[in-house]
């Protein structure tokens, strides 16, 4: 292991998904820090670790921590976004699945195991509320997609505004701090 030396650089380990990695490491950057190694991930294809040092003593360091922790808070919500897209849509579709599963095995064992007309009468209400339950499980399904969609692009929009807000405040600070070294 490489020896480190904390009295005059500070240090940061990161994990990037290759998909956002390149902007992200570009503010990283523009934040002050030089990458000192980079390492693929040894069980995901789609991930890599980054080890990163910047002095300590640098220009407008708060400023520079306020901006990489804003970062790093709106990209942690929008991998959260993308997680959570069609999570309620799921249990509500799995839930109504399962209850008309429940509904047929009912008309199932009443119409085999019970031999009278009120029981075949009540099965073939079963399987008819089966049926229903599973019309309404892809009809409202689907509304409650589309909506959990329309949701997810407006967050998506807005934490990329924000993303966008912040590289502009980095470049800010960036070109200000270039220009009095």
């Amino acid at each position: 292991m490489e020896e480190r030396d904390i009295e005059n650089y500070d240090y940061l380990s990161v994990t990037l998904k290759k998909a956002s990695e390149e902007d992200l490491l570009r503010c990283y950057d523009a934040l002050g820090w030089e990458m000192i190694k980079v390492e693929e991930d040894k069980f995901y294809v789609d991930i890599t670790h980054y080890d990163m040092r910047r002095p300590q003593k640098i220009e407008n360091k708060d400023k520079r921590l306020l901006l990489q922790v804003r970062v790093e808070s709106e990209v942690n919500k929008m991998a959260k976004y993308t997680h959570d897209k069609h999570k309620k849509s799921l249990f509500f579709c799995v839930g109504l699945g399962l209850l008309s599963l429940g509904c047929v095995s009912a008309a199932i064992v009443l119409m085999l195991y019970f031999k009278s007309v009120l029981f075949y009468v009540t099965g073939a209400a079963l399987i008819v509320a089966a049926v229903a339950i599973g019309l309404a499980d892809r009809f409202i399904g689907s509304r409650l997609v589309e909506w959990e969609d329309g949701t997810y692009d407006s967050k998506m929009r807005n934490s990329l505004a924000t993303l966008k807000e912040l590289s502009s405040r980095i470049a800010y600070l960036k070109s200000e701090t270039n220009g009095r070294e």
